[in-house]
């Protein structure tokens, strides 16, 4: 199925990507698919993996349900008007098993009106966070506990809105090209199936 995203002019990436098999192999065995951005950080191993290892769905999160971290990552992927990270964001979840129509009813559901009081305020959360940083998130704050997040839960939602925001802004530095993406989704025709 064709996406509006395969019709976006995409600029240039600022980097020339490199082989590092070894960091190659371990991005694709922690993320179950191939991950070709992953070679235009290989100059800084560290960040490579920050890349791969601090992404909320793995493991990382103890109080929070997995559903309100995908949707945060796909409302601030939004917030941020990052084309390339909210098209890794939907590949990813299409990786982990998401159908292409759950994809797009939860892209719907993100604008109903009659969303969960918790939803609704973890999007308030994520959106004011995206906009305005620490300073506007008084207000957002108030509408998690009044919608009954824990304290931990909380920490979590700030966590996955604070990766969601470093990991689209280095992509949109960097400009990373869709098309690996689109790609890696049908087949791996970009180069990166013989890791």
């Amino acid at each position: 199925m064709a996406s509006a995203l395969d019709h976006v002019a995409w600029e240039a990436c600022l980097l020339e990507p490199r082989r590092d098999r070894a960091l190659e192999s371990y991005a694709r065995r922690k993320m179950g698919m191939p991950v070709p951005s992953i070679r235009y950080f290989t100059s800084v191993p560290w960040l490579a993996r920050a890349l791969i290892d601090l992404h909320p769905e793995y493991g990382l999160l103890m109080h929070l349900d997995q559903h309100t971290a995908d949707v945060l990552t796909l409302v601030v992927s939004q917030e941020n008007s990052c084309r390339f990270c909210y098209a890794a964001q939907r590949a990813l979840l299409w990786a982990q098993g998401m159908s292409e129509a759950r994809i797009q009813r939860v892209e719907q559901n993100l604008s109903r009106a009659d969303l969960v009081p918790r939803t609704v305020a973890a999007i308030a959360f994520g959106r004011s966070q995206s906009r305005v940083g620490p300073a506007g998130a008084q207000e957002a704050l108030q509408a998690l506990r009044s919608a009954g997040f824990s304290d931990d839960e909380m920490k979590e939602i700030a966590f996955t809105v604070a990766t969601t925001d470093f990991l689209n802004a280095l992509s949109q530095f960097l400009r990373f090209p869709r098309v690996h993406w689109s790609r890696c989704r049908n087949r791996c025709t970009c180069g990166c199936s013989d890791l």
